[in-house]
């Protein structure tokens, strides 16, 4: 049946000794193509008629359509502190295989950090414990006056009873051993910053 409105090319009307010879090293599909554009050029110029098997509205090619923009996903700003270089670099390239992150600073003590928190407004901090001139707590304490809607991460290498009741008391959403992996450390980021929203 010829559907209403639309193109309709009878393949079984086409000139067989064409096609075969012109198929000889292509693809069916793309021979076809061909076939049926030399077709609507030749039926553009005549109408259609009941029966012949030709019922095209135009032979000119239709522009595509232009995809629908996607909405980039949102990128949590996370501030990496730690006094060791290679523990940062390495958490910076953990953190940027994910999608919803991206890392906007590093400090290298708690001085540093309070700075760049202040400039760089991150939306969450990932801090360590053992730092010179300003240590992990003493900077977390600072940062949660400064911004306490923002989420810290205490990710340390020891820990103790002591530096579990401090975090607990300053407010750091979670406190993770560095032997833990870097996999504990992204999923705890997700459920600190989900809370806060």
């Amino acid at each position: 049946m010829r559907p209403a409105g639309g193109n309709l090319v009878d393949s079984d009307r086409l000139p067989a000794a064409r096609y075969s010879r012109c198929c000889i090293g292509t693809t069916s599909q793309s021979c076809l193509h061909s076939h049926i554009t030399r077709v609507s050029t030749d039926c553009s110029s005549s109408p259609s008629r009941a029966g012949r098997g030709c019922l095209l509205s135009s032979s000119s090619p239709q522009p595509p359509y232009a995809p629908a923009p996607q909405t980039p996903p949102h990128r949590s700003r996370i501030l990496i502190v730690d006094d060791n270089r290679f523990v940062r670099q390495l958490l910076t390239e953990i953190f940027k295989r994910e999608a919803d992150f991206e890392v906007c600073g590093e400090a290298a003590d708690g001085h540093e950090a309070v700075s760049a928190a202040q400039s760089l407004s991150p939306d969450l901090v990932v801090l360590d414990l053992a730092m010179p001139i300003m240590n992990g707590l003493d900077a977390a304490r600072r940062l949660r006056r400064l911004m306490p809607s923002v989420p810290l991460i205490m990710y340390c290498g020891v820990g103790d009873k002591f530096v579990e009741q401090q975090a607990r008391f300053i407010g750091i959403a979670a406190l993770i051993s560095k032997a833990d992996g870097p996999g504990t450390l992204v999923g705890k980021a997700r459920v600190a910053l989900s809370q806060r929203a």
